[in-house]
């Protein structure tokens, strides 16, 4: 997805590390990319975060999800 292009493009900017935070569902997918791009990743903290609802039709005032504050390393 369009974060995973977010991630990608700070790396190709950075000289060390990139932080960002990912739902915490989607590990294995990250990993699998961090891999692939030959970076190291560590996830840092596993967090809860308040996402309001943002359309109409949305039911809920807010859901509370799980997310992964994670650094990407440049060797």
């Amino acid at each position: 997805g369009i974060d995973m292009l977010f991630v990608q493009t700070a790396l190709a900017l950075s000289t060390k590390a990139v932080y960002s935070l990912h739902k915490t569902s989607t590990r294995p997918h990250i990993t699998k990319k961090a891999t692939e791009w030959g970076v190291e990743m560590e996830v840092l903290a596993q967090l809860r975060y308040d996402l309001p609802k943002s359309y109409k039709f949305h039911k809920k005032a807010s859901v509370d999800i799980e997310v992964d504050l994670i650094r990407f390393s440049i060797p």
